[in-house]
């Protein structure tokens, strides 16, 4: 599979789901990259910038070693389910949230995002 098949949110959704992809880490690679760019990124060996934002472990490891095949996989699930994967600074409903910085890199979404257009209310939680 080649970088630009599949919609750049495709990507983002499986940098997202690489093992020990921080959010932190998740935003800085986004920040330096499409999310197709950096997928092909984390993919290949020898990025002494990847290498400094990972530390030691066998993080860059661990992300080369994934399925080629997981953009594709998760863009088709997501698809099914009715998910919809939004990177944060490329969405305009998302321009204040982008401000923040500790804002989210990617979002798994549902339902109408024309209605945040409107009156809002968040509802603000945590995985840990």
């Amino acid at each position: 599979m080649t970088a630009g098949a599949l919609p750049n949110e495709a990507y983002a959704a499986a940098l997202a789901a690489l093992p020990s992809m921080t959010p932190r880490r998740l935003g800085l690679v986004l920040r330096r990259w499409s999310a197709a760019d950096a997928w092909d990124s984390v993919r290949t060996v020898g990025s002494p910038w990847l290498a400094t934002l990972c530390g030691a472990g066998g993080v860059p490891d661990a992300w080369r070693r994934a399925d080629p095949a997981l953009p594709q996989q998760l863009w088709e699930r997501c698809q099914a389910l009715g998910v919809g994967v939004v990177i944060v600074g490329e969405h305009p409903l998302f321009t204040d949230l982008a401000a923040d910085r500790q804002a989210p890199a990617v979002l798994f979404t549902r339902g109408n995002l024309g209605a945040l257009a409107q009156r809002r209310v968040a509802v603000v939680g945590t995985r840990n």
